[in-house]
């Protein structure tokens, strides 16, 4: 006897739209190396702080990385959370994109400016990306 799939609506049993994989996959090798990479820098800028030199790290450099540091985990935890079909990764990730998108715009105010338009720019492109992919994300039910 052949049994049927249940017709349950939840999010372990939901297929994963394509645009959603994608656009998950792009966030957990930008978001995750660049924690590594945040890490990284981080810790040689407070080696080189304690007066171990072990490689020359810019002053505001070291310091804005730690203020990323947050944002990058906020966008990688919300794709995980999107990858699992939940719709509250969305927010998460919204939430981290758009404080990038705000520091990048702040922290390079003056000469490096031009750098931080790009950067904003990347980070309001996969927040409407996600956005417009919503829709394939199911919405929390309200218990009975």
């Amino acid at each position: 006897m052949a049994q049927t799939p249940s017709s349950n609506t939840d999010s372990s049993t939901i297929k994963r739209p394509v645009p959603i994989k994608i656009l998950c996959i792009i966030t957990f090798i930008g978001s995750g190396l660049m924690v590594l990479l945040t890490v990284l820098i981080t810790i040689f800028y407070l080696l080189q702080k304690g007066e171990i030199m072990v490689i020359y790290i810019p002053h505001d450099l070291g310091q804005n990385t730690m203020a990323f540091l947050p944002t990058y985990l906020l966008t990688l935890f919300g794709s995980i959370v999107m990858w699992k079909m939940k719709r509250w990764g969305y927010w998460l990730y919204v939430t981290g994109a758009a404080f990038r998108t705000l520091f990048c715009l702040t922290l390079f105010l003056g000469e490096h400016f031009v750098s931080g338009i790009p950067l904003g720019l990347l980070q309001l492109t996969m927040i409407i990306l996600f956005s417009i992919n919503l829709k394939h994300l199911p919405a929390r039910r309200k218990p009975r």
